[in-house]
């Protein structure tokens, strides 16, 4: 899973792995450990194109 992303099998997968996260509702507290499920995290860098201006 990207970060930002909201797809319904990731959202499904990280309630899943969090029993009762979603009685919070929108705005967890603080301290609120979360478990994120393998497969989930942040994107692989994107790579950087040379771009020229002037041939």
């Amino acid at each position: 899973m990207v970060f930002g992303s909201s797809s319904d099998a990731m959202l499904a997968s990280v309630y899943n792995a969090n029993p009762g996260l979603a009685d919070y509702g929108p705005i967890l507290p603080g301290g609120l450990a979360i478990t994120l499920p393998d497969g989930l995290g942040a994107a692989p860098p994107a790579t950087n194109q040379a771009v020229r201006l002037w041939d």
